[in-house]
């Protein structure tokens, strides 16, 4: 298919194995990738290449776990938080494990099986004081009772650390201590353990329990800023028209940038609704190996960068995010600029711009089509 526009995003396989590798060697566990909310920004075709290297996948709704199975993932498929009451033939149809977070939904399971016949597999999340989804632990007596003589199969175990991106936090220690001793008393045989996420996973080797639940570390980030991991997303873009824009004109929406001297200005079409920040401060991109800045407003669908004192032309590429030559600017870098996340930014830049796969060998590229 051909785009319209000159600006895209790159996916590195050869970062992404890099990954799941150094994240193995860390842990010493299976791993439960975390693809949801496309994965994050990646294109959640993207699990077609960890297949075989990941013991399972999960996904924030039914809709995902649909979407892995039609591009043919056999691999377990957890879905993460409440159980989807109005899409139970969907989970049953599609051998999808939901989540048990609640007293209420294993009642509407039950009812479903009743009616339905069939077995399904669970996993029970229990809340240990993040208070957002998961059982608390003053249900459990009651959640064991109500799961006794009931096609309801459990056959996994987990929780959610609220504070995991601060190894050191004292609520922490506080949930896995209270997960330890819940999971003592369980009265299932031969269940999935699993408690961390992706800085759990690398800074609290006590929580790893069965397998590690990894999202933002398989992409190239480690929340708690410590190890360095490979991003898999590059962000880019084609310098499309140049302009000389003299002392005293104005550059974008509000006249907010006003030339001091002739400046040369470049125009790339990426914007805010592609996912670049509007309000990214003290920014740079690179071209040609050199940073420039973003000069005037951020539009919805360009920027326009100021290329006065650096040899370019039209078609030359503007690294937005990943590595130029020797240079490269990381997620974390564009976050703090713009004043959030990592994980916001990499789910924003996924919604609109088509992605080229670049293979571990380099051999092709192949282009993964925008639905």
């Amino acid at each position: 298919m051909h785009y319209s526009r000159s600006s895209w995003i790159e996916i590195d396989l050869e970062s992404l194995f890099n990954n799941i590798k150094k994240l193995k060697k860390i842990t010493g566990r299976k791993i439960i990738a975390v693809v949801k909310a496309d994965a994050y920004g990646h294109g959640i075709e993207i699990a077609q290449y960890m297949e075989k290297k990941v013991s399972m996948f999960a996904v924030a709704t039914v809709e995902e776990g649909i979407n892995l199975r039609e591009l043919g993932i056999k691999k377990p498929i957890l879905l993460l938080g409440n159980l989807e009451i109005s899409c139970l033939d969907e989970i049953s149809n599609f051998d999808l494990t939901p989540t048990i977070a609640s007293l209420h939904s294993i009642k509407t399971l039950r009812k479903y099986l009743e009616t339905n016949g069939g077995m399904i597999a669970t996993h029970l999340e229990i809340d240990t004081g993040m208070n957002r989804t998961g059982v608390k632990p003053s249900q459990l007596e009651k959640v064991f009772e109500q799961l006794q003589s009931s096609a309801i199969k459990i056959t996994g175990i987990y929780s959610h650390f609220a504070c995991a991106d601060t190894p050191e936090a004292k609520e922490n220690k506080e949930q896995l201590t209270t997960f330890q001793k819940l999971i003592s008393k369980i009265p299932f045989n031969k269940v999935i353990l699993h408690m961390a996420n992706s800085a759990a996973a690398l800074h609290i080797p006590e929580s790893r329990f069965d397998m590690v639940r990894v999202g933002i570390a398989l992409y190239g980030v480690d929340p708690a800023g410590i190890f360095k991991f490979n991003p898999v997303m590059r962000v880019k873009g084609k310098i499309v028209d140049i302009k000389t824009v003299y002392k005293g004109e104005y550059v974008g929406y509000g006249a907010k940038f006003k030339t001091e001297k002739t400046r040369k200005i470049a125009l790339v079409p990426i914007g805010y609704a592609d996912g670049l920040p509007w309000n990214i401060q003290s920014a740079y991109f690179l071209l040609n190996d050199k940073p420039v800045n973003p000069v005037g407003a951020i539009s919805m669908d360009m920027v326009t960068i100021d290329i006065t004192d650096i040899s370019a032309k039209v078609g030359d590429e503007v690294v937005i995010l990943g590595p130029d030559l020797s240079k490269k600017i990381r997620v974390e870098t564009l976050a703090r600029w713009a004043h959030t996340i990592p994980y916001e930014i990499l789910c924003r830049f996924g919604a609109r711009l088509p992605k080229v796969v670049v293979p571990a060998e380099v051999i092709s590229e192949k282009v993964i089509e925008q639905k």
